[in-house]
Protein backbone atom coordinates (compact mmCIF):
# COMPACT_ATOMS: atom_id res chain seq x y z
CA UNK A 1 0.00 0.00 0.00
CA UNK A 2 1.29 3.50 -0.50
CA UNK A 3 0.74 6.03 1.67
CA UNK A 4 -1.40 9.03 1.18
CA UNK A 5 -2.81 7.04 -2.23
CA UNK A 6 -6.13 5.35 -2.53
CA UNK A 7 -5.85 1.86 -3.88
CA UNK A 8 -8.31 -0.46 -5.36
CA UNK A 9 -9.75 -3.38 -3.11
CA UNK A 10 -9.58 -6.78 -4.62
CA UNK A 11 -12.90 -9.28 -3.90
CA UNK A 12 -9.65 -12.16 -3.21
CA UNK A 13 -8.47 -13.02 -0.14
CA UNK A 14 -5.38 -10.54 1.59
CA UNK A 15 -3.37 -12.35 3.87
CA UNK A 16 -1.01 -9.24 4.55
CA UNK A 17 -1.08 -5.91 3.69
CA UNK A 18 2.60 -4.52 3.19
CA UNK A 19 3.12 -0.88 3.87
CA UNK A 20 6.17 1.37 3.26
CA UNK A 21 7.39 2.12 6.99
CA UNK A 22 6.70 1.64 10.29
CA UNK A 23 4.46 4.00 11.92
CA UNK A 24 1.12 4.69 13.23
CA UNK A 25 -1.86 5.10 10.28
CA UNK A 26 -5.32 5.66 10.24
CA UNK A 27 -6.64 3.03 7.66
CA UNK A 28 -10.56 4.15 5.76
CA UNK A 29 -11.90 1.27 3.77
CA UNK A 30 -14.43 2.46 1.38
CA UNK A 31 -16.75 -0.63 0.67
CA UNK A 32 -19.28 1.35 -1.84
CA UNK A 33 -16.12 2.03 -4.16
CA UNK A 34 -13.89 -0.70 -3.51
CA UNK A 35 -10.95 1.88 -2.21
CA UNK A 36 -8.47 1.46 0.79
CA UNK A 37 -6.61 4.58 1.96
CA UNK A 38 -3.56 4.49 4.04
CA UNK A 39 -2.54 8.02 5.78
CA UNK A 40 -0.14 8.33 7.76
CA UNK A 41 -0.63 9.66 11.95
CA UNK A 42 1.83 12.01 12.99
CA UNK A 43 2.80 13.02 16.21
CA UNK A 44 5.63 16.15 17.26
CA UNK A 45 6.77 16.24 20.45
CA UNK A 46 5.59 18.16 23.00
CA UNK A 47 8.86 20.41 23.31
CA UNK A 48 12.53 20.39 22.34
CA UNK A 49 15.75 20.92 23.81
CA UNK A 50 18.07 22.59 22.71
CA UNK A 51 21.40 20.95 23.69
CA UNK A 52 25.28 21.56 23.19
CA UNK A 53 27.41 24.90 24.36
CA UNK A 54 25.72 27.24 25.93
CA UNK A 55 26.70 29.59 28.50
CA UNK A 56 24.73 28.63 31.27
CA UNK A 57 25.20 24.32 30.73
CA UNK A 58 27.66 22.63 28.58
CA UNK A 59 26.36 19.40 26.76
CA UNK A 60 24.04 19.53 30.60
CA UNK A 61 21.24 16.66 29.36
CA UNK A 62 19.48 17.40 32.27
CA UNK A 63 19.60 21.38 31.86
CA UNK A 64 15.85 22.24 30.82
CA UNK A 65 16.50 26.49 30.23
CA UNK A 66 16.98 25.99 26.84
CA UNK A 67 13.20 24.75 25.88
CA UNK A 68 11.81 25.59 22.39
CA UNK A 69 8.18 26.64 22.56
CA UNK A 70 6.12 24.90 20.02
CA UNK A 71 4.84 27.46 17.66
CA UNK A 72 2.64 25.60 15.57
CA UNK A 73 2.34 22.14 14.68
CA UNK A 74 5.66 20.56 14.37
CA UNK A 75 7.66 24.28 14.34
CA UNK A 76 9.87 25.19 17.68
CA UNK A 77 11.49 28.49 18.05
CA UNK A 78 13.30 29.98 20.77
CA UNK A 79 15.04 33.44 20.72
CA UNK A 80 18.70 34.67 22.81
CA UNK A 81 20.07 31.78 23.30
CA UNK A 82 24.13 32.15 24.20
CA UNK A 83 26.19 29.66 22.58
CA UNK A 84 30.08 29.26 23.70
CA UNK A 85 33.17 28.14 22.64
CA UNK A 86 34.73 25.46 25.06
CA UNK A 87 37.86 23.50 25.79
CA UNK A 88 40.16 25.23 23.39
CA UNK A 89 37.38 24.94 19.88
CA UNK A 90 36.94 28.20 17.84
CA UNK A 91 33.04 27.25 17.82
CA UNK A 92 29.93 26.05 19.60
CA UNK A 93 28.59 22.91 18.73
CA UNK A 94 24.57 21.93 19.61
CA UNK A 95 21.81 19.68 18.49
CA UNK A 96 17.85 19.13 20.11
CA UNK A 97 16.87 16.40 22.64
CA UNK A 98 12.97 15.83 23.05
CA UNK A 99 13.92 14.97 26.58
CA UNK A 100 15.77 16.31 29.64
CA UNK A 101 17.56 13.82 31.91
CA UNK A 102 20.31 11.83 31.72
CA UNK A 103 22.43 10.87 28.98
CA UNK A 104 20.94 7.45 28.90
CA UNK A 105 17.25 9.21 28.92
CA UNK A 106 17.86 11.58 26.35
CA UNK A 107 19.71 8.42 24.33
CA UNK A 108 16.47 6.56 24.48
CA UNK A 109 14.58 9.70 22.85
CA UNK A 110 14.25 11.02 19.74
CA UNK A 111 16.99 13.31 19.11
CA UNK A 112 17.66 15.84 15.96
CA UNK A 113 20.86 17.29 14.39
CA UNK A 114 22.81 17.88 11.44
CA UNK A 115 23.28 15.72 8.34
CA UNK A 116 27.34 15.35 9.21
CA UNK A 117 29.82 15.52 11.84
CA UNK A 118 29.97 19.11 12.66
CA UNK A 119 28.02 20.43 9.66
CA UNK A 120 28.57 24.30 10.18
CA UNK A 121 25.43 26.63 10.23
CA UNK A 122 24.56 28.90 7.25
CA UNK A 123 22.92 31.90 8.91
CA UNK A 124 19.26 32.30 8.05
CA UNK A 125 19.53 29.57 5.38
CA UNK A 126 17.02 26.76 5.74
CA UNK A 127 19.70 23.70 6.98
CA UNK A 128 18.08 20.38 6.93
CA UNK A 129 17.38 18.71 10.40
CA UNK A 130 17.41 14.79 10.39
CA UNK A 131 16.59 12.69 13.07
CA UNK A 132 19.67 10.71 14.71
CA UNK A 133 18.10 8.39 17.66
CA UNK A 134 21.21 8.65 19.78
CA UNK A 135 23.72 9.66 17.83
CA UNK A 136 22.25 12.87 16.42
CA UNK A 137 25.85 14.81 14.53
CA UNK A 138 25.56 18.70 16.35
CA UNK A 139 26.00 21.43 13.94
CA UNK A 140 28.94 24.22 14.56
CA UNK A 141 28.47 28.13 14.59
CA UNK A 142 30.67 30.95 15.62
CA UNK A 143 29.80 31.90 19.69
CA UNK A 144 27.14 34.34 20.24
CA UNK A 145 23.92 34.87 20.81
CA UNK A 146 20.91 32.99 18.25
CA UNK A 147 17.33 32.92 17.19
CA UNK A 148 16.78 29.06 16.71
CA UNK A 149 13.79 27.91 14.80
CA UNK A 150 13.18 24.06 14.18
CA UNK A 151 10.20 22.81 12.00
CA UNK A 152 10.12 18.74 12.44
CA UNK A 153 7.53 18.98 9.81
CA UNK A 154 9.45 20.20 6.94
CA UNK A 155 12.89 18.81 9.14
CA UNK A 156 14.63 22.39 8.85
CA UNK A 157 16.43 24.64 10.85
CA UNK A 158 17.19 27.99 10.58
CA UNK A 159 19.68 29.96 13.02
CA UNK A 160 19.69 33.92 12.96
CA UNK A 161 21.91 35.69 14.91
CA UNK A 162 19.60 37.80 17.65
CA UNK A 163 19.48 41.17 17.68
CA UNK A 164 20.03 42.29 21.29
CA UNK A 165 19.35 45.85 21.12
CA UNK A 166 20.99 49.01 19.89
CA UNK A 167 24.42 47.95 18.08
CA UNK A 168 25.69 51.56 17.38
CA UNK A 169 24.32 55.26 16.96
CA UNK A 170 25.42 57.30 13.94
CA UNK A 171 25.38 61.07 13.58
CA UNK A 172 23.71 62.50 10.75
CA UNK A 173 26.76 64.45 9.15
CA UNK A 174 24.69 66.26 6.89
CA UNK A 175 22.74 68.32 9.09
CA UNK A 176 23.65 71.57 10.92
CA UNK A 177 23.16 71.40 14.35
CA UNK A 178 20.92 73.21 16.50
CA UNK A 179 21.98 74.99 19.35
CA UNK A 180 19.64 75.89 22.14
CA UNK A 181 20.30 78.41 25.50
CA UNK A 182 17.75 78.34 28.37
CA UNK A 183 15.32 80.64 27.00
CA UNK A 184 14.62 78.20 24.42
Amino acid sequence: IKIGTPCILYLQSCTEIKIEKAGTYNLTIDMVNATMLLEEVVVYPEALFLCGNLVDANWDPAFDGAILDPTDEGVYSIKNIELVAVNGNANAYFSFNTTTGSWDDVNKAARYGAESLDQAVAIGENMTVVSGGSSAFAWMVEPGTYDFVVSLKDMTLVVIKATTGIESIEADETVAPVYYNLQG
